[in-house]
C-alpha cells in the first residue's frame, strides 16, 4: 500500500529511497514477492508507486484510508490470499509471506500479534473477504482491521514467526525522518539491491 499521505514524515514515504537508490515501494515488492507471485501496488491516482514497474490499483474510494486500498488490492487478486504491506517496513523479511500463509487455517486471515499487541500490517487476507468488506467500507467503515469482521482470521505469536529477532526490528515501520535515518544502516547490509 502506497496511497498513504505521509503527514509525520513530511515528504511521500513511498518514494522514499533505500541505499542503492531503490524507492521504497521497488524495494518492498522486489524483496516480498516470490518469483512468479504478482505485486499489485494500492494508491491514489494521483499517489505515489504508479512508477514503481508493478501494476498498480486505484484506491476502491480514494482518500478515505487503508481499508479502500485493501478492497481495491482484493479486487485485482487472484492467489486464494493478498499479503497486504504498507511501503513504510521495508525491513520485512522476503519469506513473511510464506511464513503467514502456512500459519493461515484454511481460508482465513492472517495477523502478527506482539506481545498483546495486534497492529493492522502486515496482513494476510483471504480473497473471500473482497465482497463482504466492500459493504463495510461502502457503508462508512475505514479502519484498516475491519475485514475481520468479515471472515475468520488467527493471530499468532510474532515470536513464533521468527524466533531469533524481536518484533519492532522484524516490522521497523518508518514515520518519521529520524526512522528513515536509522533503517539506512540496516538496508545497506541487506544490500538494498
Amino acid at each position: 500500500m502506497a496511497g498513504g499521505f505521509s503527514r509525520r514524515m513530511g515528504s511521500c514515504k513511498a518514494d522514499l529511497t533505500t541505499p542503492s537508490g531503490l524507492s521504497f515501494v521497488t524495494w518492498m515488492g522486489r524483496r516480498l514477492a516470490p518469483p512468479s507471485v504478482p505485486v499489485w501496488v494500492g494508491t491514489r491516482s494521483d499517489g505515489p508507486g504508479r512508477d514503481a514497474g508493478f501494476p498498480w490499483v486505484d484506491d476502491e474510494l480514494p482518500g478515505e484510508g487503508p481499508l479502500s486500498s485493501i478492497v481495491a488490492l482484493l479486487s485485482v487478486t487472484r492467489t486464494t490470499h493478498l499479503l497486504v504491506v504498507p511501503t513504510d517496513m521495508p525491513l520485512l523479511p522476503p519469506d513473511l509471506g510464506i511464513r503467514m500463509l502456512a500459519r493461515a487455517q484454511g481460508e482465513g486471515g492472517v495477523l502478527v500479534d506482539d506481545q498483546g499487541v495486534v497492529d493492522p500490517f502486515p496482513a494476510l487476507i483471504p480473497r473471500r473477504a473482497l465482497e463482504p468488506t466492500r459493504a463495510l467500507l461502502m457503508a462508512g467503515e475505514r479502519r484498516a482491521s475491519a475485514w475481520r469482521a468479515t471472515v475468520e482470521a488467527v493471530t499468532v505469536p510474532a515470536h513464533s514467526l521468527y524466533p531469533d529477532r524481536p518484533w519492532a526490528e522484524v516490522a521497523a515501520n518508518v514515520n518519521t525522518p529520524e526512522d528513515y535515518d536509522r533503517v539506512q544502516d540496516k538496508l545497506r547490509r541487506l544490500g538494498s539491491r
